[in-house]
């Protein structure tokens, strides 16, 4: 039977995908995975880091995979791909996306990625909208650092310094503050003493902890450079799609005829969210 899949609408080998009625559009909104404009922007940077044709011997994991439309990218690519998931729910959803696809250089395990720590090293991490749902997010990515052979991608929410909290996420940031001798913000990601069954159901939420903390983007920086990745960058022209969308479902604002550039200028700070390369040579 399929499981219902709450965001990704992948398209599976006979042409359906696994969320027909939903409309295009942003992400949660379930646009098609092959059109999404991370997809499409992470994509271009991994065929300039790795140009070759003959992907298959480069090794990927897809932390906190969701759903499973990173991993099936990825794969069709070529890349030899582990997608990460822990919840019940959602790897339901990756198991029925595995058996419709014809990818042998796919597969999906259920795990926490805490324990990343058991497993071999990968050429490339990735870690999309997972980071800012972690209680200790240094503690993790000393841990996936190690694991890193080459590329680290975070596509994460990040704390900036000068904001008045109240005025941002429903106020569920607090006031400046240091966690792990980093500096950020908390955030309040769901609520605490969650059944097993809530939490399988919050299924966009954090699994460990009900607070999860926000790096300062400064911070975040510094900290990459600290684990041994020679170069850090900051990607933005994924950013230029959610200009045209007239919508943003993160910050509720309208876009209309704003240019990437007013986009970055007055709503960037807004958003507090960034996709960033960090690269052994």
């Amino acid at each position: 039977m399929k499981p219902v899949f709450t965001s990704h609408n992948i398209r599976l080998d006979d042409g359906t995908y696994t969320r027909p009625d939903a409309p295009e559009g942003f992400f949660a909104q379930g646009s098609h995975a092959d059109l999404l404009y991370w997809s499409e922007s992470v994509k271009n940077m991994l065929n300039l880091i790795y140009p070759q044709k003959n992907k298959s011997k480069i090794s990927l994991v897809d932390l906190g995979c969701l759903e499973g439309a990173y991993s099936v990218e990825f794969a069709r690519m070529g890349f030899n791909v582990t997608g990460m998931e822990v919840r019940d729910s959602n790897f339901a959803c990756c198991q029925y996306v595995k058996d419709n696809c014809n990818l042998p250089n796919l597969k999906f395990v259920q795990d926490n990625v805490q324990n990343i720590s058991n497993y071999d090293a990968f050429d490339i991490s990735y870690c999309s909208g997972l980071l800012y749902h972690l209680h200790n997010p240094r503690e993790f990515l000393e841990k996936l650092a190690v694991k890193t052979k080459k590329v680290l991608i975070l596509q994460t929410h990040f704390s900036l310094e000068n904001l008045d909290p109240k005025g941002f996420y429903n106020g569920a940031l607090s006031q400046n503050t240091f966690h792990e001798g980093l500096f950020g913000r908390w955030f309040s990601d769901r609520p605490e003493n969650l059944t097993k069954e809530q939490l399988d159901e919050a299924r966009w939420a954090s699994f460990d902890q009900s607070k999860s903390f926000w790096i300062d983007k400064n911070d975040l920086i510094a900290l990459l450079k600290m684990l041994g990745f020679n170069t850090v960058l900051e990607q933005y022209d994924h950013f230029e799609e959610q200009v045209k969308t007239k919508r943003s479902s993160q910050c509720h604002m309208e876009f209309n005829s704003k240019n990437i550039s007013e986009f970055l200028r007055n709503e960037y700070p807004r958003y507090m969210r960034g996709t960033f390369y960090a690269v052994r040579s």
